[in-house]
C-alpha cells in the first residue's frame, strides 16, 4: 500500500489508506479514510516512512478491531519505534518480530506518531497475505 499526507503538527495521525491525502488524529470521524477491511489473513511486515523533516523518535502503530466494532481500536495492537534523525531519509518500522497478525474481516488502521512535525510524508505499508480463501469464500 502506498500513502502520503501533509501534517502541520506532531500529533499522532492515522495514515490515509484509501487514496486521500488527509491524515487524522481519530478513527471516529470519516473512518473510511484511514481504515480498511482485511480480505485475507495476513501479517504486517513493515512500514516505510520518509518525511520532509527530521521527526526524531517516531512510533508506528497497528490498530485492529474485529466484528461488532465500527472503527479500529484506539489502542495499538503493536507499535514499533524508530529514530527518524534525518530529513528526506526513508526509515523502516519492522513489525516482523512483533505480534502483527491480522485476520480476514478485521478492520485496521496504521498510526504515525512523530516527536517533531513531519510535513510532507510518504508511506509504504507492506503486508504478507496468506491463505487461499478470502473472507466469506465457502469454496
Amino acid at each position: 500500500m502506498n500513502s502520503g499526507f501533509y501534517a502541520t503538527d506532531a500529533n499522532g495521525d492515522y495514515i490515509p489508506l484509501n487514496g486521500t491525502l488527509y491524515e487524522q488524529t481519530s478513527t471516529t470521524n470519516t473512518n473510511e479514510s484511514v481504515a480498511f477491511v482485511v480480505p485475507f489473513d495476513c501479517e504486517l511486515e513493515f512500514v516505510l516512512v520518509r518525511s520532509e523533516a527530521a521527526c526524531g523518535s517516531s512510533v508506528v502503530g497497528l490498530h485492529i478491531s474485529s466484528v461488532d466494532t465500527e472503527v479500529p481500536n484506539t489502542t495499538a495492537q503493536d507499535t514499533v519505534t524508530v529514530d527518524m534523525a534525518s530529513d528526506d531519509t526513508t526509515y523502516k518500522f519492522d513489525f516482523r518480530l512483533e505480534s502483527n497478525k491480522v485476520f480476514a474481516g478485521q478492520i485496521v488502521a496504521i498510526k504515525f506518531d512523530p516527536t517533531s512535525t513531519p510535513y510532507d510524508t510518504n508511506v509504504t505499508i507492506v503486508w504478507k497475505f496468506y491463505g487461499n480463501k478470502p473472507l466469506g469464500d465457502s469454496q
